[in-house]
């Protein structure tokens, strides 16, 4: 009797298991049209400066009927695709006096806790404004952050997978600022306009689970 109570326990708990395992999901952020972008603007005296790069990648998992359960990513972008418009402004940006790109090539962003919402689930054809904690890595520095954003989650649209989604479809849209004294970057000047201190940074992306 206690072999068979043990042998229930056993399968109770790996039931238990497996259907919390098979709610986390996992979606791949890799889109072959370019469709997903990362921009900074900052405000110089003249004009606003916007860089853009499409070049963003990563993966997020978490647990769309309970986002009170642990979620994990990481989100990196590629620096040395910045593009601002003008070829030499992009020139000094990367250049070792300001972002050195050639030694710091991406920037990273990592978390690894609960999505913090009012929500408690995200359902398909929803959106809902989320916060994601974590360490964003930068010029060989790490800092804590928050970003905040709307995220969307859509089901699987046939239709949609020659287009670049295959899969169920989880969009997000973001924004937080980054000082770059915090990250030992020093202020690019251009002839009299000189950069913000602070940059504000716009993400947004479409991850899918069937890449």
């Amino acid at each position: 009797m206690k072999k068979i109570t043990t042998i229930f326990l056993s399968l109770t708990l790996w039931l238990s298991l497996s259907i919390s395992q098979a709610a986390e999901t996992k979606f791949i952020v890799d889109d072959p049209g370019g469709r997903n972008n990362v921009e900074f603007i900052s405000k110089a005296p003249i004009e606003n400066i916007i860089g853009v790069t499409n070049l963003v990648t990563g993966s997020i998992t978490f647990d769309p009927e309970n986002l009170q359960n642990n979620a994990f990513g990481k989100i990196q972008v590629d620096l040395r695709t910045l593009n601002s418009g003008i070829e030499l402004r992009d020139e000094h940006m990367r250049s070792e006096k300001y972002l050195n790109t050639q030694k710091f090539p991406f920037a990273t962003f990592v978390f690894d806790s609960p999505v913090e919402t009012g929500i408690l689930n995200l359902k398909p054809g929803e959106t809902i404004s989320i916060s994601l904690k974590g360490k964003f890595d930068l010029h060989g520095i790490t800092k804590d952050i928050v970003i905040q954003g709307d995220a969307s989650l859509y089901n699987a649209v046939k239709e949609l997978a020659e287009y670049g989604y295959p899969g169920e479809m989880f969009n997000f849209d973001g924004h937080f600022k980054v000082k770059l004294q915090d990250f030992n970057i020093n202020r690019p000047e251009f002839l009299i306009m000189k950069l913000a201190e602070e940059q504000q940074i716009h993400i947004n992306f479409t991850a899918t689970t069937g890449r």
